[in-house]
């Protein structure tokens, strides 16, 4: 029989209360051979439902994380900020405990922090939502102008060391604001056409891919996405080139506040 699908034996075939019950990194290790078999997409489409059976709800902690990031390989198939999105669960999951001393990812961080890149004028943008971008938001500083950033409900200066927790019930999105404290964010400059604006340095990355290719495999449904949020004159061709200087002012200011990474 073949390994691959011998090991898709094991992994599908096994009742819910032994998925539950296994090694962490032993279900991470099949799940991640899975991913990298010929037919990664259909087998990641199996794997995602058994992972929303209720009964793994009631998993230990570190095997939570081994399914957040079971997800993230399957999410990596189509977006790398829903994988990162994923990956930043299964800490949170995994509490104390790196996930690095638990699970083989070192290929997977690579692969999400892998940079956008335009390949002979065509760019494919990434498919997630806007709201990927927003868990990690660089903001002034409401204390100081500084550099700050805004995740997980708190925001942070590098500059003057300010913090707060936000206390409120929920987020919203607006734009060119953080979601939480509303803060003005860092990434942002005024041009005739409008405003240009990015969350962080990888959302920044996306756009000034997305401006610079002529052709643009987009992989969404109706208006979801990212991108099909831009508004058009940031889309249009005979735009490309002031849009694209805006962009810079952009990166430099990325540079500058020493962020990015």
């Amino acid at each position: 029989m073949n390994e691959t699908v011998s090991l898709t034996s094991q992994v599908l075939t096994m009742a819910d209360a032994q998925w539950v019950a296994m090694e962490p990194s032993r279900l991470d290790g099949m799940v991640a051979e899975l991913m990298a078999s010929p037919k990664a997409d259909f087998w990641g489409a199996r794997i995602w439902m058994r992972l929303n059976h209720p009964s793994m709800r009631k998993a230990e902690p570190l095997t939570q994380a081994a399914f957040s990031v079971a997800r993230a390989r399957i999410s990596l198939l189509t977006s790398q900020e829903a994988a990162r999105v994923w990956l930043g669960q299964a800490q949170e999951c995994a509490e104390n405990v790196s996930l690095d001393d638990v699970f083989d990812i070192a290929g997977l961080r690579q692969q999400i922090d892998e940079p956008p890149q335009v390949v002979d004028g065509r760019f494919t943008p990434d498919p997630c939502r806007v709201s990927a971008f927003q868990r990690e938001c660089w903001v002034l500083c409401p204390k100081c102008g500084g550099s700050a950033v805004e995740t997980n409900r708190t925001v942070r200066c590098t500059m003057c060391l300010y913090r707060a927790e936000y206390g409120g019930n929920s987020c919203a999105w607006e734009e060119s604001k953080s979601p939480c404290f509303r803060l003005p964010l860092l990434l942002s400059t005024s041009m005739s056409l409008g405003e240009v604006w990015a969350y962080n340095s990888r959302h920044l990355a996306q756009l000034r891919c997305y401006v610079a290719a002529t052709m643009r495999d987009e992989r969404h449904d109706g208006n979801a996405s990212w991108s099909s949020r831009l508004p058009a004159w940031m889309k249009a061709a005979k735009n490309r080139e002031p849009v694209l200087k805006a962009l810079e002012r952009l990166a430099d200011i990325a540079a500058a506040s020493g962020l990015a990474k």
